[in-house]
Parts: C-alpha cells; structure tokens; sequence
C-alpha cells in the first residue's frame, strides 16, 4: 500500500516590484521584518522542493523482535519504506527504540508472551511525532505534525491476487468427452484466500442474510433443512394433506454472475463503500489461464461471475441471492434455499407453479438462468384425492420424481425413509469396503501377507466373512437375513475390525448395518454434535403444536 502525499503554498506569491524592493530593504529598528522576510524565502524553497512527497506504507505480521531489529530496518531501507505496521508482535515494554538505519520503533504490549502491535518509523516521519498513545496490546495511535501538506492514501489489491489459474475437475459422472461434466477451479493466490477470510468475516457483521438460507451460514446446514423438509412431510402424511414440491437448480450459477449485479447487490444490502471499494479492486483486473493435459493456455480476461474456489465467493453469492428475492421467499420450510438449491413447497399446485414462475422472471432477468434438465418437481399424495399438476419452465414440462435427492439425502414422494435408509447403507457397506488402510500399515510396509481369509455365502443371501493380516489388522463380519421369504426380508451386517495406529495404540471397531443405518461404535469413534439450536426450537414447537386428530372414518378414493 503505498500513500502520497503532497504539500504547496498556494497562498505565496512572488512580485517583480516586491522582489526589487526586497534587495533595498529599508532600515528597521529590530531584525524582526528580516527574520519574518528569510523565513518566507526559506518557506518557499522548502515547498518548491517538496512539492510531491511520497510515503510508503508496509504491515507486515512479525513472531518476536527481540534481536531482529537490525534485520528489520535493513528490509525497510532497502525497500524505502517509511511508515511500518507490526502485528502479531512480542516483546516487552511500552516504549520507543532506536533500531538503527534512523528507524525507530514504537510498541505497544504487555509483556513478551502476548501479541502486540508496533509503528517503526524513518528518519523523516519519527521527527514529526507529536503524541503515541498505547490504547491496549491490539491499538496504537501515533500522530504526525504535518504542516500544509495533505495525504491522499490509495487503495490497491496486487497484481499477483487478481491473477488465477483454472483447473477443470471432473464431475464423477456423465461423459468424459463432454465440457459439461466438468467443473472449473481457479487456483488462486494463498495471501489472497487470507485476505478473503478477513473481509468475509467484517462484511458478514455489516448486514443480514433471510432466515431462509441454509447455505454458508453458522449455525444452519443441509441437516437443519433436510430436518425441516422432513417433518413438513410427516405432519402432512400424518393428517392426509398433500404437499407439490419443486426443486430448483441454477446453471451455473457463480459463472453467470454480472458483475453490475454484485455492485448493485451490495449496496441493496447497505454494504459500507469501503468494502465495496475492495470487492472491486478484487475484480477489477482479474485474469486466468486454462491448465490441461495439453499445456497451459495464455491469460485471459475474465469480465463475468465469481471465482471458483475463492473463499469470498459463497458469500457474495447469498448477498446477492438476499437482494433479489428476499421479496420472493415465504416462511421457512415453505422456501428455502442452500446457496443455489432452492426448494417451493406448496399445498396447491397452482401456487407453486405461480410463484416458480415469479422466480424464474426474477433471476433470468439479472443474467441468472434455471436448469430445466435439473429442476424437478415432487408430489406427495398423502391424501389420495388429487394428482401431480404438470410443472413447466417456458413451456418446459418439467420431470414427476417419485423421489428427489436433496442436498444428499432421498425424499420420497410417500413420506417413508425405507429407500433412503437402503441407500444409507449401501453407502456405509460400500464405503467400509473402499477404505484405504495404507495409512495404517506399521514399519512403512507398502503389502502385508495375507494370514487368514475365510469367507462364506449361502443362498439365502446370508455370509461370514474373516481375515488376518501379517501386520496385526484383522477384521470380520457376518449378514443375517432378518424376516426370510417375506416382502419385509431384510439383511443385518454385524462385523468388527481391530488394527494397532501408527503410534502403537490399539484400536478396536465394531458396527451394525441395517435398515436402521450404520451404527458404529468404538473408543476411537468421533463423539456427536449437539443437536442444533433451530432443530431443538422446531422440535419444541412441534410438541407444542400437535396435528388436529384424523377423522374418525377416512376412505381412501382411488384416483381418477
């Protein structure tokens, strides 16, 4: 950060009839007039040949000065540096000290365990000094006798930040060949994510985001909005009300991004202009290349969306999402939204065609554009008296789901779990049967033989399985078929794996699968979270609010 600053008289003047008097001066009783007259000319000269000044600011986070004095006024000197912030500073004392190379150094701290902060300043600003005030270990002020002069700072985000590499990652899923299964990640500059993190959390205390965003905010997460979706279902389920959902998903939604949008955004939000001052120098020159197998391709500007894969980015996206439709957004769990998942919910499916549609006029007139191979549309018929209302985007019809992946778990259009406790643990078998056990094998052993393998499958669909390895892994498990030849048969896995770490502790673990989900147990298995706070006020009132009683005689109509 560099700052300029500048002095001139502009109320000096010179006269050829005063600088023709000033040679004769007429005889005075005192050297006033001639100390008055040479203090002028010397006013002059000084304004004349200082007329641009420039100061140069640095900060820099150093551990300790003890002994490093000399070190750091060398790195000042040789980078001309006049004024010099430390933070994250130790040493001991309140009180100033020559450094050498004319610096001295100012510093503000308790003792030499705690962090303080210091100001080193040159041989030309450290006699300008008029006051140094130690507010506490974390602020000091030192002020600057500058006569005449004023200071413009400047602020300006480094080349090297703006500058970024993109990356395409595959998706894990669809064709290989096609640009679309691909997702790009800018690698950026690490100083950059820093810095990011440090505006993020000042511009998060500056305004508020909707309760109805789940995505990126403390204290909320895709199990307090899977919850909520999940109970509106069971309480409709439970008294035969039917529930249309569509879920939403934007195309590419942070490459899409105008950038008139994001300005226009952060100040709906009553963003401070001192952090909208710094978003866009961020995006001011920004640029990347393409790295493949193929080489790496030249920079190129980048004029549209936010960066993938900064850490400022989630943010700025649910500011501007808030801006647009936090008109749009009914009462949680009615409408809610992580980041760009957006889930209607409605009694009607009129409504929610109607307000899908206010949604879709809202955000493609920004630049933002709905996914209509992706959005989907869900109808839970727990009443039996209507049937699925056709959905459509531009004509589009968009796809009946008899089930909807959200935010990773399964809801299903009955209101059951069984196929979402099945995926539960498939996951859980196939992960267990994937893990990689490299990282456990003692003496840097790459293989280790094979001391017992038994394994056994009968028809029916039940196993025992054991093994035992040379290296003191060994592990076992046995399916039983719970409820056979019936069309509730299910399949229970019961198994235990023992293996010694890498700093020779024992480590034993035991579990059960089942339709219940996987159950592990273990000294070394990682205690659960609190329950959060929005789930135990949902779960109170619930309990507070009780569904009204089913009617006495319910007949359910076959559909039409």
């Amino acid at each position: 950060m560099n700052s300029t600053s500048c002095g001139t008289y502009d109320r000096d003047r010179a006269y050829p009839a005063g600088d023709a008097q000033g040679q004769h001066p007429a005889p005075v009783g005192s050297g006033q007039g001639l100390s008055h007259l040479t203090e002028r000319v010397r006013r002059k000269r000084r304004a004349r040949r200082e007329k641009n000044v420039r100061v140069r600011f640095a900060s820099w986070n150093i551990g300790t000065m003890t002994g490093r004095g000399r070190e750091l006024a060398d790195v000042l000197k040789r980078r001309r540096v006049n004024v010099a912030c430390l933070q994250e500073t130790k040493w001991k004392g309140n009180k100033a000290r020559e450094i050498g190379e004319g610096y001295k150094f100012y510093y503000c701290g308790s003792d030499g365990k705690r962090n303080g902060v210091g100001v080193v300043l040159d041989s030309g600003m450290k006699e300008r000094v008029t006051d140094v005030k130690r507010v506490n270990d974390s602020m000091i002020v030192v002020k600057l006798m500058i006569e005449n002069k004023v200071v413009n700072v400047e602020e300006q985000i480094p080349e090297e930040w703006c500058s970024s590499i993109l990356v395409p990652i595959f998706k894990n899923k669809g064709d290989v060949q096609n640009c679309s299964s691909y997702r790009g990640i800018k690698l950026m500059s690490h100083t950059m994510k820093v810095w990011e993190r440090i505006i993020e959390r000042r511009m998060r205390e500056e305004c508020e985001i909707t309760q109805n965003q789940f995505g990126f905010m403390p204290g909320r997460g895709t199990t307090d909005a899977i919850f909520a979706l999940r109970q509106l279902c069971e309480k409709y389920k439970r008294v035969h009300k039917d529930l249309h959902m569509v879920f939403v998903d934007l195309e590419k939604a942070y490459d899409r991004v105008p950038r008139e949008v994001l300005w226009w955004a952060l100040k709906m939000k009553g963003m401070p202009g001192k952090y909208v001052r710094l978003v866009r120098a961020m995006y001011r020159t920004s640029r990347t290349c393409v790295r493949s197998a193929a080489g790496t391709t030249g920079s190129i500007d980048v004029a549209v969306g936010l960066h993938q894969g900064s850490a400022l980015s989630p943010y700025l996206f649910l500011l501007i999402m808030d801006a647009l439709t936090s008109d749009l957004q009914d009462e949680a769990p009615w409408c809610m939204l992580f980041a760009d998942d957006i889930v209607l919910v409605g009694e009607e499916g009129i409504e929610v065609q109607s307000r899908l549609t206010g949604w879709q006029r809202r955000l493609e007139s920004v630049g933002l554009k709905i996914s209509r191979s992706k959005t989907e549309y869900l109808c839970c018929d727990f009443g039996g008296l209507s049937s699925p209302v056709p959905m459509s985007l531009d004509g589009a019809i968009l796809p009946i789901c008899s089930d909807v992946k959200y935010l990773g778990s399964l809801i299903q259009g009955d209101g059951g779990i069984d196929r979402a406790k099945f995926l539960v643990v498939i996951s859980a078998a196939f992960a267990l049967v994937s893990a990689d056990v490299s990282q456990i094998v003692r003496n840097d052993e790459s293989q280790a033989p094979i001391l017992k393998s038994d394994y056994e499958i009968n028809p029916e669909g039940s196993f025992q399985y054991a093994y035992e390895t040379g290296n003191g892994i060994s592990a076992q498990a046995q399916g039983t078929v719970l409820n056979p030849n019936t069309d509730a048969a299910s399949l229970e896995i019961q198994g235990a794996a023992r293996y010694t770490s890498p700093e020779g502790e024992p480590v034993e673990l035991t579990y059960v699968a089942n339709e219940k989900g996987y159950q592990p147990s273990g000294s070394h298995i990682p205690q659960p979270q609190p329950i959060p706070e929005l789930i135990l006020r949902s779960l109170e009132y619930i309990a507070a609010h009780p569904p009204p009683p089913a009617p006495a005689e319910y007949v359910r109509k076959p559909l039409n």
